[in-house]
């Protein structure tokens, strides 16, 4: 099985709600192929490899090539995005990746178990006959292994859940990569507005396997995967279980085609005969202690407090302007750790005790009824 897409800048930002791992949109790159080399051998633009292929025969597809992955322009908003065209038969895939991802994971925080991701997908007008199905899988450990994804048809708009799961933890035969369908039990299929960008955001916490979906359209959904098991053949020892952690982050994009049902009733194959094309912008990837899909905190400009006496060696005074209301500080090392944090109840002054710490650098989170604002301090 082949890779799929981490598209990744090689880059690891400490902060106080979550630690930024990727940061990704495609402004900078050229209008065009995003490489020549379509078996995912050598990179293109943005460090990106491709692997697009027509499938092993017999195939209808006949369509990969370099053209399949381009940067593209669209609207003011989005400036340049990534645009890939699926295969147009009944076989055949589209890989993009970038390689990086455990390094960047081994550099996150301790406390950090989440790793989230965030990106925004154009839904397109939907219909047409293409059966591909496109999304991003984040793999974990081995290329078989997919702790959570997405997938989206971009014929019904349809839009499903990926995640490594077991009906029965004690058998090797239902562990797996399950599609989830995310909707209600009255309407089972969650779809995604035609024509629109819309913000997803999946995330999987590798200590509880907590997974999570969510949408900016409305779409909150998940629930506890399993961890990888290693089952002995000769059923005599019992089965081996182990953590899962970030082995890489891909865009695919596949036939689609629908298998034959056995009946009753009999549901006959459908063969894709169609290419779909889409549109993915603005890539996030964080490594989190806590839940931040779609929800990072307002920002408040530093400037509308005022901090004194800094350096310090024994407490700090904090003061709002335009009588904003403060109603939590925190102070965390220059790793991210909080290490000292207050619950105010909406005062425009505060002193902060920080006498109890060592010298050096630290970081000081501001929360008020308007956002949260950052200050560094330093202890004397």
């Amino acid at each position: 099985m082949k890779k799929i897409l981490l598209i990744a800048s090689l880059i690891s930002v400490s902060l106080i709600n979550g630690q930024l791992l990727m940061n990704r949109n495609y402004n900078s790159l050229t209008i065009g192929n995003i490489g020549s080399n379509i078996a995912g051998g050598t990179t293109g633009q943005g460090a990106m490899f491709t692997e697009f292929a027509n499938g092993a025969v017999p195939t209808t597809s006949n369509n990969a090539a370099a053209s399949n992955g381009q940067i593209v322009a669209n609207d003011a908003a989005h400036t340049n995005v990534l645009q890939f065209v699926g295969p147009n038969g009944d076989k055949g895939t589209r890989y993009v990746w970038e390689d990086g991802l455990p390094t960047l994971w081994s550099t996150r925080i301790s406390a950090n178990n989440i790793i989230e991701l965030e990106i925004e997908l154009y839904t397109g007008a939907g219909g047409g006959s293409s059966k591909n199905q496109v999304g991003i899988s984040l793999y974990g450990n081995a290329y078989s292994i997919i702790p959570v994804g997405f997938t989206f048809n971009p014929n019904t708009l349809v839009f499903s859940g990926q995640a490594y799961y077991a009906t029965d933890i004690n058998m090797a035969s239902t562990y797996g990569v399950y599609n989830i369908s995310l909707g209600s039990q009255a309407v089972p299929n969650f779809t995604l507005p035609p024509n629109t960008w819309v913000k997803i955001g999946i995330s999987y916490n590798t200590a509880t396997r907590v997974i999570k979906w969510k949408t900016s359209n409305g779409l909150n959904a998940g629930f506890t995967g399993v961890k990888q098991a290693t089952f002995d053949p000769m059923g005599v020892n019992p089965p081996v279980f182990a953590d899962i952690s970030p082995l890489e982050i891909d865009y695919f994009l596949v036939s689609g085609s629908v298998a034959a049902v056995t009946g009753p009733p009999a549901v006959a194959a459908i063969p894709n005969t169609a290419a779909a094309s889409i549109l993915f912008d603005n890539l996030v990837v964080r490594a989190s202690a806590t839940d931040t899909l779609l929800e990072l905190p307002n920002i408040v400009a530093s400037n509308k407090f005022s901090i004194s006496p800094n350096p310090t060696s024994d407490f700090v005074n904090i003061s709002s302007a335009d009588n904003i209301g403060l109603n939590a500080v925190s102070v965390a090392d220059i790793n991210g750790r909080i290490i000292k944090e207050l619950v105010y109840k909406n005062v425009t002054d505060v002193q902060v005790n920080i006498s109890d710490l060592a010298a050096g650098m630290y970081i000081m989170s501001i929360k008020s009824d308007q956002g949260t604002a950052t200050k560094k301090i330093v202890k004397n």
